[in-house]
């Protein structure tokens, strides 16, 4: 099986492990072969493939091993400071409240739209340098097809514009959704 290494600077994050050795107990201490970042997250999680890499992190199509037949998505939020400096610990903390918070209203929707929330969890890796590094992941079911933002764009990439039907519809869901929360 393919795992995917979730280190943001791995240059080479594909990693093949055979089944065997995936589903035996010490599967949860295999490491990439290339930044010797652990590839099983939590003991059970196991990203398979990168979906999407944007400014604000890293997501990935992942299956638990305790429940083989279920698609899930990590998200991996990586701080980084864009002049390449170290983090302040206050930063740092202040980034991880963050995370906990968001993490804490996942878990309180509840919605057949809204993709359930299944884990968050902190990643603390000491790197060769020295330096401790802190990846902050949140464990999502996986929902086959495009999210609105990616319909949206390939409508504007085609110079096409929603109906005003298509709109309704869409804002129609949208209320449905945070009627439940208000």
């Amino acid at each position: 099986m393919e795992v995917y290494c979730t280190h943001p600077s791995c240059i080479k994050p594909e990693n093949t492990i055979s089944d065997e050795i995936l589903n035996s107990r010490s599967a949860t201490k295999l490491l990439c072969a290339n930044c010797r970042m652990p590839l099983i997250l939590q003991g059970h999680f196991v990203p398979i493939d990168l979906l999407e890499s944007d400014r604000f992190g890293i997501t990935f199509k992942a299956k638990d091993l305790d429940f083989p037949s279920t698609t899930l998505v990590i998200k991996l939020l990586h701080p980084q400071n864009c002049s390449g400096k170290i983090l302040s610990p206050q930063t740092l903390r202040r980034i991880e409240e963050m995370f906990v918070r968001e993490a804490t209203i996942l878990d309180k929707l509840n919605h057949s739209r809204i993709a359930r929330f299944l884990a968050f969890f902190t990643l603390e890796i000491e790197e060769e340098t020295g330096y401790g590094e802190k990846f902050f992941y949140l464990v999502q079911d996986y929902i086959e097809g495009q999210d609105l933002a990616k319909e949206l764009d390939e409508k504007l990439k085609q110079n096409k514009k929603f109906s005003e039907d298509e709109v309704i519809s869409i804002l129609n869901e949208i209320m449905n959704i945070l009627q439940i929360y208000l």
